[in-house]
């Protein structure tokens, strides 16, 4: 179908719409999973700039007024399989984060939030990931956190260096990386690869490609499409795509207790959430779990 691709302003007490902006209108030049959408990308906001991201559709930055201030194509991406995109950017400080996995040429592009202008790009030895990464601060030094099929990189987010590189996801990763200081905590659960890895940052940045940067590894029971959740030394996460819950200890990667599922809950694409106390576990169906 003739697609249009568009960007609301929405007002999140009442539900009016703010703004709404048409940015293209084409043929999309792939499908997509059944279960997902040519827009997919979570946008991202400092508060100034909004930032909508498309793919190979376009990435749109506009002021909080919905006034388009920069827009930027990287092209197309062929994506594995014909599932789509989904992978998210990330906005740190002046910078904003884009990872372009797929079968082509993949690379990570660095660009400037304020005018759209590329600061620096990598090669990628990567194929289709649909992971959106972060940006950590470890020993006074930013680093941008990838995971991926082959090896999850470490890149300093000024020149874009391999910082450390750690391989054993394996096919498919697509939940995003979370922190807690010390240890980014890693995972892809596609088909019957499920992999969660910790890794110590400081071991990495000393030992690039060392295995005893990895801190622990637990196999079968990783998240698929949901990323993680880090409460205090515990790691939640879901078990696939499905609604069963496993809590590990991030030291030592005991698990505390495993597939757990919610009554009447089916399959979970969200991420669980975190507030006051308490986890929020969302599914497919819109059944919410607390």
């Amino acid at each position: 179908h003739f697609m249009q691709f568009s960007v609301l302003s929405i007002d999140r007490i009442t539900g009016k719409i703010n703004w709404q902006k048409i940015v293209r209108e084409q043929y999309p030049n792939e499908a997509i999973n059944s279960q997902g959408s040519w827009s997919s990308a979570s946008c991202v906001t400092d508060g100034e700039h909004m930032i909508a991201h498309f793919g190979s559709y376009g990435t749109y930055c506009f002021d909080m007024e919905g006034t388009l201030i920069w827009e930027k194509d990287f092209g197309d991406m062929q994506i594995y399989n014909g599932f789509g995109e989904g992978s998210s950017p990330f906005l740190y400080k002046d910078k904003l984060i884009v990872v372009w996995d797929h079968t082509g040429q993949s690379k990570l592009f660095v660009l400037d939030k304020n005018t759209g202008e590329e600061i620096w790009q990598k090669d990628r030895e990567e194929v289709s990931t649909w992971v959106s990464p972060i940006v950590v601060e470890f020993n006074r030094k930013a680093q941008i956190i990838v995971p991926g099929t082959f090896n999850s990189i470490g890149y300093d987010v000024e020149k874009g260096e391999e910082i450390w590189k750690i391989s054993g996801l394996g096919a498919g990763p697509v939940s995003s990386p979370v922190f807690d200081g010390e240890r980014t905590y890693v995972m892809s659960g596609f088909g019957k690869i499920k992999v969660a890895q910790a890794i110590d940052l400081k071991n990495a940045m000393q030992n690039s490609e060392d295995s005893s940067s990895l801190v622990w590894t637990i196999e079968k029971i990783s998240s698929y499409v949901p990323s993680p959740l880090l409460v205090n030394d515990k790691l939640y996460f879901l078990r696939g795509s499905s609604s069963m819950i496993t809590c590990v200890d991030t030291k030592t990667g005991k698990i505390h207790y495993q597939t757990q599922k919610p009554d009447g809950m089916k399959g979970a694409y969200a991420s669980p959430v975190y507030a006051n106390g308490y986890i929020y576990i969302l599914d497919r169906k819109g059944l919410c779990s607390v």
